[in-house]
C-alpha cells in the first residue's frame, strides 16, 4: 500500500537522476509505513531507516555537488534542509535502537511531510535554474 504516491506531474523536477532518487525515497517511506501497519518489529523498521539515511545522503550529495558547481543561489538554505532531515533520521534511528515504541507515528508523519514539502517547495525552486544550465 502506498501512503505517498509519486506523481510525475506534481513531483518531477525534470532532472532524471533526481526524479529517480525521489521515487526511491518515496518507496523507502512506503516500506516503513507498510511495516508499521503490519505491526512488524523495530528491527525491520530500523533497517529501512538505515537505508533511507544512506540513500538520502547519497541523493543530497548529488544535489549539493550540482548546486555548488553551478553556484545555485539558495544552496545554503537547501543544504540546511538536508542537514535537518539527516539529523532527524539519525535521532529516529537512535530511538529505535533504544526501543522507543512511540517513534513510529512521529517518524511516519515527519518523513511524509518532509518528503512532500522538500520536493514540492524546496527542490522545485531549482528546476528553472538548472534547466537554464542545460541540466536534465
Amino acid at each position: 500500500m502506498s501512503l505517498i504516491e509519486w506523481n510525475a506531474s506534481k513531483h518531477s523536477v525534470n532532472i532524471k537522476h533526481f526524479d529517480a532518487d525521489h521515487q526511491k525515497l518515496f518507496e523507502l517511506f512506503n516500506d516503513i509505513a507498510d511495516k508499521m501497519t503490519a505491526g512488524e518489529g523495530n528491527s525491520i523498521i530500523l533497517c529501512i531507516l538505515l537505508e533511507l539515511r544512506k540513500y538520502g545522503k547519497k541523493h543530497f550529495i548529488a544535489e549539493e555537488v550540482l548546486m555548488d558547481r553551478y553556484a545555485y543561489p539558495e544552496t545554503s538554505i537547501h543544504k540546511q534542509e538536508h542537514i535537518i532531515f539527516t539529523e532527524k533520521v539519525d535521532r529516529f534511528i537512535e530511538r529505535y535502537k533504544a526501543g522507543d515504541k512511540k517513534l513510529s507515528i512521529e517518524s511516519f508523519f515527519f518523513l511524509k511531510d518532509w518528503l512532500n514539502k522538500h520536493i514540492l517547495e524546496t527542490d522545485k525552486k531549482y528546476v528553472d535554474f538548472f534547466h537554464k544550465k542545460g541540466i536534465e
